[in-house]
């Protein structure tokens, strides 16, 4: 199944006939109601769709930035599919929908340029199904990814964006993937996207992390049951140097940011929990992507170019993400093959 297919739905003749003013002024007016629901919304962006995937890429986002920039909005859409319903995977959905939505038809994102490699038609026959769904399917997380925090600078999410891709088993290895000792035929990809800060401890956050540590204490066996082999984490939740001095290397030479030294609260204590869970993710996983934002991505990764790449020599990863990421980071050498 074609994941952009919810692209193609039909738009009703009478939406595409009245003007972009009516039909922004209509979406502003269902955000600001308490009783609009997800289905709403969906329809007045399609309806606006038309006319948006006619402006160039920057006015695009700016027009698209009004109504989904502010925490308040995003916040609401999140309470509506979230905390109202209880469904993560609902909420999630949504947002991917209006992810592909607002990218749909653009070339010139970053994800294109440094993720995948520009294949031949005979390279690219090569892929069997599961190599061109699994590349579909870590795109399709970067696009969300890159919604979430491209939109605004000050965007801010009251939920994390938390999804297991159920690409179910029944399906072949990859031609070229000769990862020794794996018990899915496919990566385990975690992608972090966002963090947290130390005042940022409300009671959704405390949900979420509770949602995360959930979630890291059944992976390892759904992974072993090969279930779920590829996963997409996002959370709001800055990442920390493990307190142990003992710390596996990779995870120390990611540098990442110490904070919330005290242990005496609720949230701090989740918080704490939530980072352990976290990292024990990073340590299961065999790729290991880490956006802080679009713009910013590429000077992270290069900031952390030797972690990576140390990741990458220790993890038999797709040569084809691996190379891309490799290259993208300034290394003209060739990954070394498993």
């Amino acid at each position: 199944m074609n994941p952009f297919a919810q692209l193609n739905r039909p738009i009703l003749s009478a939406e595409t006939q009245r003007s972009p003013e009516v039909l922004h002024e209509t979406l502003a007016q269902t955000l600001q109601s308490p009783s609009a629901s997800l289905s709403d919304v969906k329809a007045q962006l399609h309806a606006l769709r038309p006319w948006l995937v006619g402006l160039d890429p920057q006015s695009r986002y700016a027009e698209v930035s009004k109504y989904f920039a502010g925490a308040r909005t995003l916040s609401w859409l999140w309470g509506k599919a979230y905390h109202i319903s209880n469904d993560l995977l609902r909420a999630y959905g949504f947002l991917q929908d209006l992810a592909v939505f607002l990218v749909a038809e653009r070339k010139d994102r970053f994800m294109e340029d440094w993720l995948f490699v520009e294949l031949s038609k005979e390279d690219e026959a090569a892929l069997d199904t599961n190599a061109r769904l699994w590349r579909a399917t870590l795109w399709r997380s970067l696009i969300l990814a890159e919604l979430v925090f491209a939109t605004s600078s000050t965007l801010c999410l009251d939920a994390p964006i938390l999804r297991l891709f159920n690409l179910h088993d029944k399906r072949r290895s990859f031609p070229s993937d000769p990862s020794p000792g794996r018990t899915s035929a496919w990566p385990a990809v975690l992608i972090i996207v966002g963090h947290v800060g130390p005042n940022d401890c409300s009671s959704t956050n405390v949900r979420l992390y509770e949602d995360l540590i959930r979630y890291a204490e059944g992976f390892e066996k759904k992974k072993q049951q090969n279930h779920f082999p590829a996963l997409s984490v996002g959370c709001k939740l800055r990442l920390c140097h493990p307190t142990r001095p003992n710390a596996e290397p990779f995870l120390r030479q990611l540098k990442l940011q110490q904070e919330l030294d005290r242990d005496d609260l609720p949230a701090n204590r989740a918080t704490f929990k939530a980072r352990a869970s976290l990292m024990e993710l990073i340590k299961r996983a065999e790729v290991v992507l880490s956006l802080d934002d679009p713009q910013g991505a590429l000077g992270w990764l290069q900031q952390t170019k030797h972690a990576y790449q140390t990741a990458f020599a220790q993890r038999g990863v797709m040569n084809i993400v691996r190379e891309k990421i490799v290259n993208a980071l300034g290394d003209s050498r060739k990954p070394s093959q498993h």
